[in-house]
């Protein structure tokens, strides 16, 4: 299937639940099939966290507005995310409908110190979004 169609997509990285942005965090976007894997976008957060809105390859709309076509009605693409004295993050399987705006939030992580300086390796940092099977 060929994209068509396509998404503004962002993202906005914060820490403390939300109380306030991370900025310079590092985000590389990439596409993750064979017609999406030529897209790969490196950005950064503002002041605000948010990267610059970037326009990414999706399925025709209409693929979305009918249900049973047997063909998945969005793109996936995978991001990662760093920056100095935060855990580093990696998202997989973000699902990019055509013609729908998209923000992926994410809460960034600070790192944690043990008692000997040495970092505290933290568990269960990465996402993956599970294919939702009633979307087909």
């Amino acid at each position: 299937m060929i994209y068509t169609d396509s998404s503004n997509f962002k993202v906005k990285t914060y820490m403390a639940s939300g109380a306030l942005p991370v900025a310079d965090v590092l985000v590389k976007v990439y596409g993750t099939d064979d017609f999406n894997n030529h897209v790969k976008y490196s950005l950064i957060t503002d002041n605000d966290g948010l990267t610059p809105e970037i326009s990414l390859p999706a399925p025709p709309a209409d693929l979305s507005r009918s249900p049973g076509s047997g063909e998945a009605p969005y793109a996936v693409y995978n991001a990662e995310l760093a920056k100095d004295g935060f855990y580093p993050k990696k998202i997989d399987n973000i699902p990019v409908f055509g013609k729908n705006d998209a923000i992926l939030s994410i809460e960034m992580i600070p790192l944690a110190y043990g008692n000997d300086g040495d970092v505290i390796e933290q568990k269960n940092l990465n996402s993956t979004v599970y294919e939702n099977e009633n979307l087909q």
